[in-house]
């Protein structure tokens, strides 16, 4: 899938030599905006197929069969706490590699890249209400938009992933 990617009005030239630029996709889920560091995500992908998994947690919506690979699918939605996860016209499943194991995001839709300073990335405001806040990494204000970005290792812990093993989770870590 290609990427529109867009500064958010920042230019190159008015950085200042030697910021360090990150470039972060833009995510929307259940109508928010959050992105993630695009050096953690292998591919971004239309919702093949999903294969569920008896009694999984309700965020685990299943696995997919992409290319060979047998990918475990978490619904982002439901892992925030921002709703049912009910799969939308537009949504992707964002390929991620995390503690050697590759793991498909569902989101209700991509919205592209942007490219911004790392200094930019500002600690989340502590009004941030739910279970949202334990999985961010920071905000982002692109323009009159906050961004909330997440923080992978937030979002699946270690021990979520070795549960995930005992229960028999195909993972993909072979990608």
């Amino acid at each position: 899938m290609r990427i529109r990617e867009r500064t958010g009005g920042l230019r190159p030239k008015s950085l200042p030599a030697g910021a360090e630029l990150i470039q972060l996709a833009r995510l929307l889920v259940e109508g928010e905006n959050f992105a993630l560091n695009i050096m953690i995500i292998k591919e971004i992908a239309r919702l093949p197929e999903i294969t569920r998994i008896p009694q999984a947690p309700d965020f685990l919506e299943g696995f997919i069969n992409l290319r060979g690979a047998v990918i475990p699918l978490i619904n982002l939605s439901r892992r925030l706490g921002l709703g049912t996860g009910a799969l939308q016209p537009k949504a992707r499943v964002v390929i991620v590699k995390h503690e050697n194991e590759v793991f498909g995001l569902v989101v209700d839709e991509v919205l592209g890249v942007i490219r911004i300073p790392a200094s930019e990335i500002l600690p989340p405001p502590r009004v941030i209400r739910g279970k949202i806040p334990e999985f961010l990494g920071g905000v982002v204000r692109l323009g009159g938009e906050l961004i909330l970005v997440l923080d992978l290792e937030k979002v699946l812990s270690l021990e979520e992933i070795k549960e995930m093993k005992k229960m028999g989770v195909p993972l993909g870590g072979k990608r």
